[in-house]
């Protein structure tokens, strides 16, 4: 191929040295029968592995112009080699599926996923739906593919997306494939949790880490491939969290009326006002689905981060919010005592608790009586031993 191949050179955001890697892959020839893609959420893993796809069939779409080009198709969406597979809920349409591989096809980092994006029609549509990979789906849609010969290019290509919402009658029959795959076939991986995998898939793939997105990265991402302007792409990036697919589906209003109510929570916070934290918990755990209250938290970190910034150096530039620097100038005026960074502490143990589903009604409202104490500087007054005292919080909601 005449050197290294510059994989996804100019659509894929970051990620130069996993890039590099699998442009080495491609330019030896060397190539193994499983591929696991594994990183943070949003940092271009399909991306990758939809741009190694096309490659290793000839396909000329993500991938820059060069000799490696054999296929006459448009994309890997109608190579008859290619097949990409998602989590999905039970009772799901074909054409469910089939719609939002269709977005994917239009751009790689599009958010395809039911629990962050329920549906596609109604962007408002915060209800959870619960997806993962089941007998039947599995049975019917995916295994068959294992046994199909190339019928265009060189390599069956299987991208399985978010492994590790497998069940475990389904995880072992992918394994039996891994240790004996037929020939010709290729399997590409992707999980965003790494550690919730069988060691035993793990180490029959050649394993591919993909990096958080720097804010930089982000950035420039969101002007020049989305079109926003820079003040709303720093934001955005600044609030996503190394997120680049998520950044990029904020509604910027949307996120600015999420902060309006997170100073009103702090608000309310401080005085212990019932009534306001009780709203304000009740709007939140009802109209925001897990990823958008994972959503909230960056925001309400990165505000609380700005107070801390602030109140150390007094210097207004550093700050994310800078729209708000009035309000972040009162809030320093009025929390001097206030433990912030255990109060950021609290957020990053928030976090823990949504992988174990956590009631959020309850927790924003144990949260508001932590950082009531906190902002005065004080203890908590209930401690991690003695958390069940925080029951009879349960009553507001």
């Amino acid at each position: 191929m005449g050197g290294v191949m510059k994989l996804g050179k100019d659509t894929i955001v970051g990620q130069e040295r996993v890039k590099e890697e699998i442009g080495q892959i491609l330019s030896s020839g060397r190539i193994s029968h499983a591929y696991l893609f594994t990183g943070p959420a949003g940092v271009g893993k399909k991306a990758l592995a939809l741009a190694f796809a096309e490659a290793l069939n000839g396909v000329g779409n993500l991938n820059p112009p060069g000799d490696y080009v054999t296929s006459g198709k448009s994309s890997w969406y109608t190579h008859p080699d290619i097949h990409v597979f998602f989590p999905a809920p039970s009772r799901t349409t074909e054409n469910e599926l089939r719609d939002r591989l269709a977005l994917l096809a239009k751009d790689p980092y599009e958010v395809i996923d039911f629990g962050t994006r329920p549906s596609l029609s109604n962007e408002s549509d915060s209800k959870n739906r619960v997806a993962f990979y089941g007998t039947e789906y599995f049975r019917n849609e995916i295994r068959p593919r294992f046994s199909f010969k190339p019928n265009e290019g060189a390599y069956t290509v299987i991208i399985l997306i978010g492994i590790e919402r497998m069940r475990d009658n389904i995880a072992n029959a992918l394994l039996k494939v891994l240790e004996e795959p037929p020939e010709n076939l290729i399997f590409m991986l992707i999980t965003d949790k790494f550690n919730a995998l069988l060691p035993t898939i793990v180490s029959r793939c050649q394993v591919l880490r993909c990096q958080t997105l720097n804010p930089d990265e982000i950035s420039d991402a969101l002007q020049n491939r989305d079109g926003l302007d820079r003040e709303d792409a720093e934001y955005l990036a600044r609030i996503s969290n190394g997120n680049y697919s998520l950044a990029r589906f904020y509604d910027v209003e949307t996120m600015r009326q999420t902060r309006n109510e997170i100073v009103d929570f702090l608000r309310a916070s401080y005085i212990l006002d019932p009534k306001p934290i009780l709203d304000i918990s009740m709007k939140w755990s009802s109209q925001l689905n897990s990823d958008g209250q994972q959503l909230l938290l960056n925001l309400l970190e990165v505000f609380l981060r700005d107070i801390l910034l602030f109140r150390a150096a007094g210097d207004e530039a550093q700050i994310t919010n800078l729209d708000q620097k009035e309000v972040i100038r009162k809030f320093v005026s009025a929390l001097q005592d206030a433990r912030l960074e255990e109060m950021i502490s609290e957020i990053h143990e928030g976090r823990k608790l949504y992988v174990s589903n956590v009631n959020s009604k309850i927790w924003f409202t144990v949260l508001a009586m932590r950082f009531g104490a906190l902002m005065r500087g004080n203890d908590k007054s209930i401690t991690e031993d003695t958390a069940y005292k925080h029951l009879p919080a349960s009553i507001w909601v």
